[in-house]
């Protein structure tokens, strides 16, 4: 397949992304050395992984907090960790993002990059024996070499982008992006496997538009030959369009925040029909809050 060259930032561009590179290894330190003491295993997704195994340097890695992921039966033990390294749970980002809530759980600290521990990658049935079945085969290496700190393969790596960006209604920020082609560029997961993983945590159609989001074309088309007809890949293409950022609607309205959110929200549920029953109440919560606001602002027009 096609080699993709992706040129470092300079150095100097990211001042503060090197503030907080240095940040992110101190926190990632402490934690990883407190959970480890008791013997708790742990996954690093994201900005703690791709900024040690994609980027020359960490700080050209965009970071704006540390994502771990626990077992879900240590969740509580790892949460009063938490607390005793002086991380005070956000309760009121829990309350804002309901949703959010349910797989996550965020922390804050003086001087310190917000922690957010998850109990799986992301929402539903699927997405939660995914995350168990990641710490079946997950094992301890490089670059961190703590035995509890556990490294999915890179066909993993890909599928729990996959469910993030779901989560996300179809939609991630440009070095989310930069992330998975640099994942292809330098580690080039297998295609048959991830397929394979896609079909199995029912994610297929997520995959491809990752990919296309991504602008991994060839890639892309692979998964879509193995979809074939589906009525959600075509009404997905009806719907919407793929940009920079994501998958943006076709629909009208979505100059107005609140209707571009009804849209994320109603493609969750449109893709994730494994997680309705955890889910659907609160996405039901925040499209009738959002449709409140819409109607207040095209009242005031």
């Amino acid at each position: 397949m096609k080699k993709i060259s992706l040129p470092e930032k300079p150095l100097a561009e990211n001042k503060e992304d090197f503030v907080r590179s240095v940040m992110l290894e101190s926190q990632t330190a402490e934690i990883f050395s407190k959970l480890a003491q008791y013997n708790l295993d742990l996954i690093p997704l994201k900005g703690i992984w791709f900024s040690k195994i994609l980027y020359s340097d960490p700080s050209h890695r965009h970071v704006s907090d540390l994502d771990i992921l626990i077992k879900a039966g240590d969740f509580d033990k790892a949460d009063k960790l938490l607390g005793s390294l002086g991380y005070v749970a956000d309760t009121k980002i829990s309350d804002r993002l309901a949703f959010g809530s349910i797989v996550e759980k965020v922390y804050r600290r003086e001087n310190s990059l917000p922690v957010e521990l998850h109990n799986r990658v992301a929402s539903g049935l699927a997405a939660t024996e995914f995350s168990g079945d990641m710490f079946k085969t997950a094992i301890a290496g490089e670059p961190f070499n703590n035995p509890h700190v556990l490294l999915p393969s890179f066909e993993e790596t890909l599928i729990s982008l996959v469910f993030h960006f779901r989560d996300h209604g179809l939609r991630m920020a440009e070095h989310q992006s930069e992330d998975v082609r640099r994942l292809f560029e330098r580690f080039s997961p297998d295609m048959a496997t991830s397929i394979m993983l896609a079909k199995k945590y029912h994610c297929l159609i997520a995959l491809m538009m990752l990919l296309e989001v991504a602008e991994l074309p060839e890639q892309a088309l692979l998964v879509e030959q193995s979809i074939g007809r589906s009525f959600k890949k075509e009404l997905l293409t009806i719907l919407g369009a793929v940009e920079k950022n994501g998958v943006a609607s076709r629909l009208p309205l979505q100059q107005y925040r609140p209707a571009e959110r009804i849209w994320r929200l109603m493609l969750h549920l449109f893709l994730a029909r494994d997680s309705l029953k955890e889910s659907a109440l609160s996405q039901v919560e925040h499209i009738l809050y959002e449709l409140k606001t819409l109607h207040k602002i095209l009242r005031s027009k």
